[in-house]
């Protein structure tokens, strides 16, 4: 799974990077004479012999923590799911009664997180708490779930990750075996989980559940393996645990000979698509250094960016686009975006483009996202909208940006039932330059993408 996703334009790898950083870090910031056993034991063996060096070991773990607490702050700026992870930091130093510690990890990330999070409010903006709650956050008109809604959701994730998405970031997404390893690896991470609880509950003991719980209660159409990247070390480090703890009732012979097997029944089938996959992320690199870093997505995303980049030097300044990614399209032209509405009815498309000033509309083929409700509405209300031009083939991928005509200039012709949908050029006004315009596929301005949205 790190290797597959190593290629692609992703936080996830970073994110993973940040989090086994700080889990790395403040467990050996624990690891000092104030290290508590959670059953009530006086400490022993190094935990013993430390406290004669208490103060070096306290500046070292100062160190530790200070490095943690930063890596666990950037791990949650880096993606949202980094939350379990600073609520495990807090949970920990709660139960250990390291107060001090306790009071400046609040203050430190717990102001940040604050004021970012009021930054983020607003109207139009993309709320992970709305769309939690949605049925499927891609159809909108699916409903919601209500916290009962919630069981079914985690039953299918469940299914899905130990299954599917959890094997499959470990051997790859395809074998007879996937089912199996899946079902093993989570059964022996879980009771080494369970021994290592019974020892001590340290940082990383709470965040398994609460990350996993996180991966569970996701909308299901957001499932796969990366959101999975951060469990994997502690599903093996676990799975380890339980062999360790299985293998002190076995004779030595025995319990080594099923270490040895576990270790090959994870091995084995892994490294023909561990091998496969080194071999692409090779060449997807070699091609982005010759093309630029979408060469590996595909003419869809492509064309995207290359509409983003025409649009950063012939709009006009200011401008504010809907697309389907937003922060994408900011990044690659500077323009303000958002996403357009995931409802065919072109009412709620003006509405919103309307009240935030947008004057343009991406349909592109990222995905089947836009041709699906940008197309919808514009098939219903072609007099609303006003054509640009094309980037890109449209058999091949191709984007059409766009104009959103004002609300006085709205009414006009409607689709044509034969050749797609025909609607005008856009004004000159629309152009930073008025012969700085991208190629057209048609004088009569019919628009390519629209005329089969089902393939």
């Amino acid at each position: 799974g790190v290797v597959y996703y190593s290629q692609w334009i992703l936080s996830d790898p970073l994110f993973l990077a940040l989090t086994l950083g700080a889990l790395w870090a403040l467990e050996r910031a624990d690891s000092g004479p104030e290290s508590v056993d959670l059953r009530g034991a006086e400490p022993t063996g190094e935990a013993a012999a430390s406290s004669a060096t208490s103060g070096t070991a306290d500046r070292r773990d100062i160190g530790w923590f200070a490095l943690g607490l930063g890596l666990a702050g950037l791990a949650y700026f880096t993606r949202s799911a980094g939350l379990p992870l600073v609520v495990a930091l807090l949970a920990t130093l709660a139960l250990k009664q390291r107060w001090g510690r306790l009071g400046i990890a609040a203050v430190a990330l717990g102001l940040p997180m604050v004021a970012w999070t009021l930054r983020g409010r607003g109207d139009g903006v993309a709320q992970y708490g709305t769309e939690f709650w949605m049925v499927d956050p891609y159809q909108p008109a699916a409903g919601t779930i209500g916290l009962f809604g919630l069981v079914p959701r985690v039953l299918e994730n469940l299914s899905a990750y130990v299954f599917q998405h959890g094997p499959a970031g470990v051997i790859g997404s395809d074998g007879p075996a996937l089912g199996f390893i899946g079902v093993g690896l989570t059964v022996a991470a879980t009771g080494g989980w369970v021994v290592s609880v019974r020892r001590e509950i340290g940082i990383a003991e709470l965040f398994l559940p609460l990350y996993a719980g996180l991966v569970l209660v996701w909308p299901a159409v957001w499932g796969g393996d990366r959101f999975a990247l951060p469990l994997y070390p502690l599903l093996f480090l676990y799975g380890v645990v339980a062999l360790r703890a299985l293998g002190l009732r076995l004779p030595e012979v025995l319990a080594s000979t099923m270490a040895g097997a576990a270790l090959l029944l994870l091995l084995l089938p892994a490294m023909g698509n561990w091998l496969d996959t080194s071999r692409d992320v090779s060449a997807c690199a070699a091609l982005a250094g010759s093309s630029g870093p979408w060469a590996c997505y595909g003419a869809g995303v492509e064309n995207f960016a290359v509409a983003a980049a025409w649009a950063s030097q012939s709009l006009p300044e200011g401008s504010a686009v809907l697309t389907r990614k937003p922060r994408h399209f900011y990044t690659l032209s500077g323009h303000p975006s958002r996403a357009f509405p995931f409802v065919e009815d072109p009412q709620a498309h003006l509405e919103l483009a309307d009240r935030l000033g947008a004057r343009y509309v991406l349909l592109d083929r990222w995905d089947g996202l836009a041709g699906r409700y940008v197309g919808g509405a514009v098939r219903q209300r072609p007099s609303a909208f006003c054509y640009m031009g094309g980037f890109g083939e449209p058999a091949q991928g191709g984007a059409q940006l766009l104009g959103i005509l004002p609300p006085g200039q709205r009414e006009g012709a409607g689709a044509s039932a034969e050749a797609g949908v025909g609607i005008a050029r856009c004004p000159e006004w629309y152009y930073a330059r008025s012969d700085d315009q991208p190629e057209t596929y048609s004088s009569s301005g019919r628009i390519p993408l629209l005329e089969d949205l089902d393939s």
